[in-house]
């Protein structure tokens, strides 16, 4: 078992943690009051193939965790193992072809779509140089305050941002939006046949009027009807207790819908057993009340409402 420290983004800071190499995928840990291990960016790898060899293999490594946990891929929706499980969700199109897709889509993504070409927006693949990342930056510093929150990318250096975006550079597809040949809005694309995930998707705020966001994700849609993907995927289709929030009703809007997975909890320890029997292991956040939650959430977009 080889242990190394990888760096990962959580809560838009970057942070070092230690992972080991198991079954050709990276186990990074976490947590503090509960110990986590999972799989590093597991939205874009593979699913374990040999489940039981990784929890063995976790139960006698030098690094501890109480509790490993993963989730199915597409399309192997159906429960695998009988570890205990709860269902997890994901945003995603199922991609026939283009034309099928625009068919079905909500009415007012079609007259987004529609408004974004008459305005003059163009979508196409993008190099990755350093002409794409001056322009990333240039999106990012756009606004420090995005959806009611602090914006993550807010002011990073153009280190940094291409430090960030060269991350799965082998296997990632950029498609820039453009009006009048400038840079205003991207999409990152990362490949994992049949799925093609959207990693990262963001536009200029002062061209909203134009409608770059839903030609961008008509632009993915596209990429994955020529390039034989089967599925396009876009996070979660909602997240925790929030329920369906406006990035949900964008998402359904422009033909994604919610694909229900298994994610697992397998305790590694006694502390993780009692942390699962307790229903502890989704953390102290996932014990709020919903009615708690969009209380604080609402609170939030207030408070930076004031600072925007």
């Amino acid at each position: 078992m080889t242990v190394s420290v990888s760096e990962v983004g959580l809560t838009g800071k970057n942070v070092q943690l230690p992972t080991l190499r198991l079954n050709n995928l990276d186990i990074i840990f976490r947590g503090n009051f509960i110990r986590r291990a999972e799989i590093k960016d597991e939205l874009f790898n593979e699913a374990p193939k040999n489940p039981d060899q990784i929890i063995t293999d976790l139960k006698k490594s030098v690094l501890k965790a109480d509790i490993f946990t993963f989730t199915q891929k597409l399309p192997d929706i159906n429960r695998n193992y009988d570890y205990y499980y709860e269902w997890d969700n994901i945003a995603a199109i199922e991609v026939e072809n283009y034309e099928k897709w625009h068919k079905d889509i909500h009415r007012k993504a079609r007259q987004s779509l529609n408004k974004a070409e008459r305005k003059g927006v163009v979508t196409r693949i993008v190099d990755f140089n350093d002409t794409l990342i001056e322009g990333i930056k240039k999106i990012f510093d756009e606004t420090p305050v995005r959806q009611g929150k602090r914006f993550w990318h807010y002011s990073k250096d153009l280190v940094t941002v291409k430090k960030e975006m060269s991350r799965d550079l082998d296997r990632s597809v950029f498609i820039g939006a453009f009006f009048d040949e400038e840079l205003i809005g991207f999409i990152k694309i990362i490949k994992l046949e049949p799925i093609a995930n959207l990693a990262q998707i963001l536009s200029m705020v002062e061209h909203r009027d134009k409608s770059p966001t839903t030609a961008l994700i008509a632009a993915g849609v596209r990429f994955c009807a020529e390039n034989n993907f089967k599925y396009l995927t876009y996070g979660n289709y909602t997240y925790g207790k929030k329920g369906h929030d406006t990035l949900t009703y964008f998402k359904e809007h422009n033909g994604f819908s919610e694909i229900k997975l298994p994610r697992y909890f397998i305790p590694l320890t006694f502390r993780g057993r009692l942390i699962l029997s307790l229903k502890l292991h989704n953390g102290i956040r996932a014990m709020i009340p919903k009615r708690g939650i969009l209380a604080l959430l609402y609170l939030r977009k207030k408070i930076f409402k004031v600072v925007e």
